[in-house]
């Protein structure tokens, strides 16, 4: 269900700060003759009337109505090139998070130990043989009870073609990153490693993002790597933005600096490995927005 069949019915805090407040829509055409960049001027006015919960309960909600748009999406069906370096720093078998899972697409490539197919979710072309031979043992969690049923779905099919050899099946949960609090006690220092695409640090709250660091670095064993990737912030830009997707929806993102996240990562005993690395977003129309993705690795202190 996209925002044309429901947010002028039940609408979350945030869509009716948008579409009464800002706008004074009050049905479906009204709003659809609101453009990008007149929501652009309106971000700020709109930020300042939602609190971080209303944020993260919308997001949630529009996981939910285009969870099985998000999972067909070609866009979405490769992993970053940085997922190989992070599962060759473990050995075999080691336990991992994936934080915002979605449909499971790292998951899968994270505990299964076939080159053939991870080379095959590689955008370009990769010699198999390149790939790294250990499997993860891997927990992954989603906010959206949806996204996780999807997971579960194609781990099922997965397993039943014998297509692909997942050498440990990864465990799905739905449950929210920005508070793991109530099953993160039990599970301090398991980890060893953390791994966040297009997630954490994508549609985070800015004064949520220490709180949950902490918890990511309790999570983690000594010695254990945090990778996080997001969209960075651009130089003419905010932190908070607003866009109006393909399917309808109004998606919320995040825009952090990598330099104030190595900072807030310090203070929680997670240094930095390497330089933020940078990759460019090409639509589909061929526009180029250049170093807009970053990717950081971090090591919780010994």
């Amino acid at each position: 269900m996209c925002v044309q069949n429901a947010v002028f019915n039940e609408k979350t805090q945030l869509e009716f700060v948008i579409f009464s407040r800002a706008f004074g829509c009050k049905d479906r055409a009204a709003w659809q003759g609101v453009t990008q960049e007149a929501l652009d001027r309106r971000t700020a006015w709109i930020m300042e009337r939602v609190v971080s919960e209303d944020i993260s309960e919308h997001m949630n909600k529009v996981y939910e109505r285009t969870a099985e748009q998000c999972a067909a999406n070609q866009a979405h069906q490769f992993v970053i090139p940085e997922l190989f370096e992070f599962v060759s720093l473990f050995n075999d078998g080691e336990l991992v998070l994936d934080m915002g899972c979605g449909n499971g697409r790292d998951a899968f490539f994270m505990c299964s130990s076939d080159q053939a197919y991870r080379a095959s979710v590689m955008r370009s072309t990769v010699d198999p043989s390149t790939m790294p031979t250990q499997a993860l043992r891997v927990k992954a969690i989603d906010a959206s009870a949806h996204m996780i049923k999807i997971a579960e779905r194609v781990a099922k099919r997965v397993d039943a073609s014998g297509a692909v050899r997942l050498r440990y099946p990864p465990i799905f949960k739905q449950a929210d990153m920005h508070d793991m609090s109530g099953w993160a006690r039990l599970q301090q220092g398991w980890f060893a490693g953390v791994w966040s695409c297009a997630s954490f640090l994508t549609h985070t709250p800015r004064q949520w993002i220490e709180p949950t660091l902490r918890q990511i670095a309790c999570l983690l064993k000594r010695g254990g790597i945090f990778a996080v990737s997001y969209t960075q912030r651009q130089r003419d830009g905010g932190y908070d933005h607003l866009k109006i997707s393909s399917t309808g929806e109004i998606n919320y993102f995040s825009h952090p600096d990598p330099s104030e996240i190595c900072k807030l990562a310090a203070k929680c005993g997670l240094l930095p490995i390497r330089p933020p690395r940078t990759s460019d977003y090409v639509g589909a129309g061929g526009d180029v927005v250049q170093d807009l993705f970053v990717t950081q690795f971090f090591r919780k202190e010994m």
